[in-house]
């Protein structure tokens, strides 16, 4: 669940309830909020190793990601979800998302407000 003042990002929730351990992350950097409970273990679940880099994204690989994906021989690993890609970059260091195609600000707001709170980069 996303809120957004003048047009902007500025607090949300994303939750994973899919899985063996609910993780969630709640923020709003304006009132300088973040509180989380992320599955920590999840790199080593992905089996990226130290200074291994990995690509989370759709499904649908476009031609742009391909060619980055194999030249920084990233691990490409295609999930469903803004919500659960965001989670994903909380818990997972070296994981990027880029989304080069268009997207639904009412499906991003809670992401890009969480992502914000935590002190990471645009979504």
């Amino acid at each position: 669940v996303g809120f957004s003042l003048d047009g902007k990002a500025d607090a949300g929730i994303v939750y994973r309830p899919l899985s063996e351990t609910t993780t969630w992350a709640a923020g709003c950097a304006r009132e300088g909020y973040y509180s989380s409970k992320l599955n920590e273990s999840s790199r080593d679940e992905l089996s990226l190793d130290q200074d291994g880099i990995g690509m989370v994204g759709p499904r649908a690989v476009s031609p742009f990601l391909q060619k980055l994906i194999d030249k920084t021989q990233a691990r490409w690993l295609p999930v469903g979800g803004c919500g659960h890609k965001v989670l994903m970059l909380l818990e997972i260091p070296n994981l990027w998302y880029i989304l080069d195609r268009g997207l639904s600000r009412w499906d991003t707001c809670a992401a890009q407000a969480v992502l914000e709170a935590a002190g990471c980069g645009r979504l």
